[in-house]
């Protein structure tokens, strides 16, 4: 049982008392009835908050970071297309990774066309140096054998000229005789 003090309403007179005699649990009844019903609002509130907070993040942070793990593990084990770019959607930290990430792959894949380019160039040259060698090996043997052949006719000549000799020195004995 709950007794309340006597209020006095206005100042007129006689003043006006109201007296209340009621069981507190049927007075506060309202009030717990409020909490109650503010508990399960806030917990409700919560557990839809935690839901949408871990969507959100699976969604904002989770799933751009695992292409960026995709993309590079695609990269690093050498079957990785350089073509390939990460959409950014987003201007905070992962936003900013997918940019680096992406400038990153555009420089790799520059280095690797200029190298190819290289590559191309250098067999290019390398034909045409083995070409010029072939040349060069065809003329030495064409010296080569011309050589052989000025040596043969010199040996020719050299053994015509004894012969030439021999024969005037027979011919000057002859002579002489």
């Amino acid at each position: 049982v709950m007794t309340v003090t006597p209020i006095t309403i206005g100042t007129a007179k006689p003043p006006w008392t109201i007296l209340v005699n009621a069981p507190l649990d049927r007075m506060l009844a309202g009030v717990y009835k409020m909490r109650n019903t503010s508990i399960l609002m806030a917990a409700g509130f919560l557990v839809l908050l935690g839901i949408l907070v871990y969507f959100m993040s699976r969604i904002v942070i989770v799933t751009p970071l695992n292409k960026v793990i995709e993309s590079l593990t695609d990269i690093s084990e050498g079957d990785g297309d350089l073509t390939q770019r990460l959409a950014v959607t987003s201007g905070d930290e992962l936003g900013v990774l997918s940019s680096v990430f992406n400038a990153f792959i555009e420089k790799l894949q520059t280095m690797i066309k200029d190298i190819s380019s290289g590559v191309e160039t250098l067999s290019s040259s390398s034909s045409e140096l083995s070409s010029i060698s072939e040349r060069l090996s065809k003329g030495a043997d064409q010296t080569s054998e011309k050589s052989n052949t000025v040596a043969a006719a010199t040996e020719e000549m050299t053994a015509n000229m004894n012969s030439v000799s021999a024969s005037m020195e027979e011919s000057s004995i002859n002579t002489n005789t």
